[in-house]
């Protein structure tokens, strides 16, 4: 299947999409949200988990029905301990997110290079799918081809945009509207995108006052806002429609005692990776 059905096929029809490998030509993104806006709004937040690791643990568990030797490779789960629902398996880490695997697709095999070409630069392929660093991470390429939005792209850590421009806004800053008295009046940071939508068209503001009062009423019932809530009251009121987050909960990057480190802190970004989905939910 080429790429731009599989786009198609998969991420705007089930409405979601595990992506390991991102190489998408401009054009196919054009194609597709053409398609998709013809089906309903939609959204795309890219989450990452921030370290190396091993994913055996995750997303791509040993499934065959014959273990490697312990000399070959070493596996740090029992067979009984991987989850399965329908043709998708992941590994006992992942546990948390066992009733969203229905929703789930999952693509393995990306193949970097075949000697280290250093984490940050492999990181930078792996989220935008392209090798020069050219091209931004998914949801900033994303950006480019849709109609702008007041918060431009939504982000809790640096952006990475390659040649590119777009709007962000970091969820940190939407805590400013907490008063309209917080708004930067005196214009010190002009290209700021929360100062650019609130200076804009009338539509834009009763929107913002949309999103704060929701989030009011939100503190009622569940004094605990978090990022999720930010970003989905964000889209719900036409303020954003892509967000790049970053998950730091944990220390995957581990070289000694694996049986315990791996499974503890892959096991710990999940139930974070869990608890943005529970937000959307």
């Amino acid at each position: 299947m080429k790429r731009r059905e599989l786009l198609k096929n998969s991420f705007y029809m089930v409405g979601g999409l595990w992506l390991s490998e991102l190489a998408f030509a401009q054009k196919a993104f054009a194609d597709i949200t053409q398609l998709s806006k013809s089906i309903k709004p939609h959204f795309l937040v890219q989450i990452t988990l921030s370290g190396g690791w091993h994913t055996s643990l995750s997303v791509d568990p040993w499934t065959s029905s014959t273990r490697l030797p312990e000399a070959d490779a070493f596996i740090e789960y029992r067979d009984d301990q991987v989850i399965r629902s329908g043709n998708i398996s992941i590994g006992p880490a992942m546990e948390s997110l066992k009733s969203y695997m229905s929703q789930m697709t999952i693509i393995n095999g990306l193949y970097l290079s075949s000697s280290d070409n250093g984490h940050a630069s492999a990181q930078i392929y792996t989220m935008s799918g392209n090798g020069t660093g050219q091209a931004g991470f998914f949801a900033s390429e994303l950006e480019l081809t849709k109609d702008k939005t007041p918060f431009g792209v939504l982000k809790n850590s640096t952006l990475y945009m390659g040649n590119r421009s777009v709007a962000a806004t970091s969820l940190s800053q939407l805590d400013q509207l907490s008063s309209f008295s917080d708004f930067d009046f005196q214009m010190t940071n002009p290209n700021s995108a929360i100062t650019q939508a609130m200076q804009s068209q009338t539509q834009n503001m009763n929107d913002i006052i949309l999103y704060k009062s929701q989030i009011a009423e939100l503190q009622k019932t569940n004094p605990q806002i978090t990022d999720g809530h930010k970003i989905a009251l964000s889209f719900k009121n036409n303020l954003a429609t892509n967000c790049s987050y970053m998950v730091y909960d944990g220390n995957l990057d581990t070289h000694d005692n694996h049986e315990g480190n791996h499974l503890r802190e892959q096991t710990k970004m999940w139930q974070s990776v869990k608890s943005i989905l529970d937000s959307f939910k």
